[in-house]
């Protein structure tokens, strides 16, 4: 077996909980069956921050939990446990698929991920026989469990733990091991649920064009189609500069190796605008439609300079201006289909800019920042599985490589910002995370003469 592997085969369950009133029964049941190192939870729409239920649910939970870290349910993987005695030197060891992802969800258990990419619900009761797979052990270790621990008769565990190898969410040790690179994850425990969860084997099946097509047509008569554009018709609208019509003499045609060997980050810029050209041009050759193609099941196909998974193109973009020739300071949205700014809000952005990209002042002397997000539901209507969101993040990696050659196509300076408040960011813009969440940041400044490097935040423990 693989000894050095140690993530995610020894870590404790986390529990995410959509609704800890209304779910309450079933999740403080499982703190006192499962191995639970934390529990996350989630606001209800209708549920107010303050509300009684939810504060006492809450502090009933951290109670749980610090008794439990000095009970036999919090010991670590490398104590031993009545399900897991002693066994053979020889015989086989099984633990959880790593793959496998264990949630608290619409008042169910929920068992998704694995080699077969299943989804299943499951009784509270099989969390007992799960949890004596974590550190590896015998199945016979398990069939010699008392009922108390177990929850079960052999013959029912037998039954539990053959299905349950049926349906891979448990494995052999050695198959779950990996030689190279386990250290690396161990503070990403949240990214390696999803990493792991939307990764594809050589199992997997992609369906063919065909048959996607004709699922596709199907659903669009019971659901139709997302549009493929975002407006706000009823908020002021401001026409963008012909991109195609503009003096392109000062920027002298540059070469394509010229400029993307002259693309950097700057960080510094000259208090001289952008122009409202050059803003169209940004506009229009990164998340402009540069050509479009007719789309029998809905709004036409739309093409970009940049790819776009299922030619969706689910990402927008918000430029948030500050030192723009010929438009207000504010936020505000970009019409892909009129090739326009709707303008939001004529609030200073100055005032928060800095703080939600990390605390970076030197943003807010940045003449405009582009905040990318993704309407999730032109993705997620026509691919039904969530490796599906890797795409959604390629396409913003996209966009974002574009924006750069493009701005140092016209001279200007550009960046791109990781750290990010989506919070904030969400606020202002007035999206919902779950359905527009925000992507990435980047941003555009005419460049300064003395270029300055700033310091840059290390999102941690505060």
């Amino acid at each position: 077996m693989c000894s050095s592997f140690r993530l995610p085969l020894d870590r404790r369950v986390e529990i995410h909980v959509h609704d800890p009133v209304a779910d309450r029964a079933l999740f403080w049941d499982l703190l006192g069956r499962a191995p639970v190192k934390a529990v996350t939870v989630g606001l209800v729409r209708g549920r107010p921050a303050d509300d009684p239920a939810l504060g006492d649910t809450l502090d009933d939970i951290r109670a749980k939990l610090s008794e439990s870290r000095t009970s036999t349910l919090a010991r670590t993987a490398h104590e031993p446990r009545a399900c897991a005695p002693a066994a053979l030197a020889d015989e086989p060891r099984f633990v959880i698929a790593p793959q496998i992802a264990i949630t608290l969800r619409d008042g169910g258990i929920k068992v998704t991920g694995g080699s077969t990419n299943i989804g299943i619900d499951i009784e509270p009761e099989i969390l007992r026989v799960l949890r004596c797979f974590v550190p590896p052990a015998p199945v016979s270790a398990l069939l010699d469990a008392d009922d108390a621990e177990t929850g079960g008769d052999p013959s029912w565990l037998a039954a539990v733990v053959r299905d349950l190898l049926a349906l891979g969410v448990i494995v052999k040790a050695d198959a779950a091991c990996g030689a190279h690179g386990a250290a690396l994850w161990t503070k990403w425990d949240s990214a390696l649920d999803f990493y792991l969860a939307t990764r594809t084997t050589h199992t997997t099946r992609f369906a063919s064009a065909e048959e996607t097509n004709e699922k596709l047509v199907a659903k669009v008569g019971v659901s139709p189609a997302p549009a493929a554009f975002k407006d706000y018709p009823v908020h002021p609208f401001y026409p963008l500069p012909d991109p195609l019509r503009d003096d392109r003499q000062r920027v002298d045609e540059r070469a394509y190796l010229d400029v993307l060997l002259r693309r950097r980050s700057m960080r510094s810029f000259s208090p001289e605008p952008v122009t409202g050209a050059e803003l169209s041009q940004i506009l229009y050759y990164v998340w402009g439609v540069v050509a479009a193609y007719p789309n029998p099941i809905g709004d036409p196909f739309i093409r970009r300079t940049s790819p776009g998974g299922g030619s969706l193109h689910g990402t927008e973009v918000y430029p948030i201006l500050r030192n723009v020739e010929g438009l207000h300071s504010g936020v505000y949205h970009y019409s892909v289909r009129r090739h326009g700014l709707e303008l939001l809000s004529r609030e200073d952005p100055g005032e928060w800019i800095g703080d939600a990209c990390g605390g970076q002042e030197w943003v807010a002397d940045a003449a405009a920042v582009f905040i990318m997000t993704n309407k999730i539901e032109r993705l997620a209507w026509k691919y039904e599985f969530s490796r599906a969101l890797r795409v959604a993040f390629l396409d913003a990696g996209h966009l974002g490589q574009s924006f750069a050659l493009t701005s140092t196509w016209l001279g200007l300076a550009p960046f791109t910002v990781g750290a990010v408040h989506d919070a904030m960011l969400e606020e202002k813009l007035g999206l919902d995370y779950l359905t527009e969440p925000i992507m990435l940041a980047t941003g555009v400044g005419r460049p300064a003469k003395v270029l300055l490097i700033p310091d840059r935040p290390n999102m941690g423990p505060a």
